[in-house]
């Protein structure tokens, strides 16, 4: 009776552990895809960057970038459109709310914070987790932050 209950005790115990496992790494792959979840809103951008380590990585189509963020952690990403858009494609796009606005070298530039985005930075007290420009020959979306340089 005692090695049953023995038994019994010691399967619990490597249940626990499975389950404890399979929650970190099920939890690890969802803050991984957060940035490729942000990228699939969008169809249309010319180019993208993504800066990782203070290295900057260039891609032109959007699933070689999606498929570099599913397996690599970005400090940031930068999407660069043309000036067809308006500020409105953005915000429905990314269900962002603008948190401040400014100009910046006769750019108007766009703070803002959506949920469909995990990571942020404090800007003027505020979290901010997007960060758009219109510059004269287009957009620059930066997640969190345009990190690129306009």
């Amino acid at each position: 009776m005692k090695n049953m209950i023995a038994f019994f005790k010691c399967m619990l115990c490597l249940m626990l552990i499975f389950c404890a496992v399979a929650i970190f790494i099920f939890s690890f792959k969802i803050d991984a895809k957060s940035e490729a979840r942000v990228i699939l809103n969008f169809d249309n951008f010319e180019k993208s960057t993504v800066i990782k380590e203070n290295t900057y990585v260039s891609f032109e189509n959007k699933n070689d970038l999606c498929q570099f963020l599913k397996t690599e952690e970005a400090e940031g990403v930068v999407l660069y459109f043309d000036k067809s858009f308006t500020i409105n494609y953005f915000l429905q796009k990314l269900h962002y709310n603008v948190t401040s606005s400014s100009t910046v070298e006769k750019m108007k530039v766009f703070y803002g914070y959506t949920n469909d985005y995990d990571k942020f930075v404090i800007h003027d007290n505020k979290k901010v987790n997007v960060q758009i420009a219109k510059r004269e020959e287009g957009w620059v979306v930066g997640f969190p932050m345009i990190l690129s340089g306009f």
